[in-house]
């Protein structure tokens, strides 16, 4: 990215600074945070059968989706990283071995919710996120991004593409935009807003 596109960068995700962090998730490998003003959107949720269907939901106003490598560190310790997912859970780990299992099965499912360390470190890290908020972003020419937390920890991702993959995305639920950052640089999405 040229020092343009890091100067709009910085300032379009700059609102993020001092505020409130509401949620942390997952979707599929990617690391996605909620923050600012709850609103209700259109969204989608699981019904009885576990079909997605579509649902007012409320939802934070910012969001941050990152796709490429990430991690959570607090000092020289890192407490959450994106090949977690492909780890058993505390609680798999403890079944595997009462049916003395000693190696991850070939039909292990990592993406299930709850089946993977990331799931476990997420709930661990952030089940409650009152009063969290971001205090410092930083994003350098490559896409990196830093972002400082009010409770110490730092989360960090690396543009892992050379080509034009998504990297992470940040976006306000009241507008259709999507700022993109790839591994060639900032792309500005339109995004159909009933499906954020």
């Amino acid at each position: 990215m040229d020092k343009k596109q890091i100067d709009m960068l910085h300032q379009e995700i700059g609102i993020l600074i001092d505020v409130p962090l509401n949620s942390v998730t997952r979707s599929a490998d990617s690391l996605c945070l909620g923050m600012g003003n709850l609103i209700k959107c259109q969204g989608a949720i699981r019904d009885e059968q576990g079909k997605l269907v579509t649902a007012e939901v409320e939802r934070s106003m910012l969001a941050l989706e990152i796709s490429c490598c990430y991690r959570i560190v607090c000092g020289n310790e890192i407490l959450l990283a994106k090949s977690d997912l492909y780890q058993p859970a505390h609680a798999v780990q403890e079944q595997w071995a009462l049916e003395s299992i000693e190696e991850i099965p070939e039909d292990f499912d990592c993406e299930a919710i709850g089946n993977n360390r990331l799931d476990d470190r997420i709930k661990q890290l952030f089940s409650d996120c009152k009063d969290i908020r971001v205090s410092a972003i930083k994003v350098n020419q490559f896409g990196d991004l830093k972002l400082s937390l009010s409770n110490g920890l730092i989360l960090s991702s690396t543009s892992d593409v050379s080509g034009e993959e998504e990297c992470w995305r940040f976006f306000r639920r009241d507008t259709n935009q999507h700022i993109v950052v790839t591994g060639v640089g900032l792309e500005i999405d339109e995004v159909d807003d009933s499906l954020t």
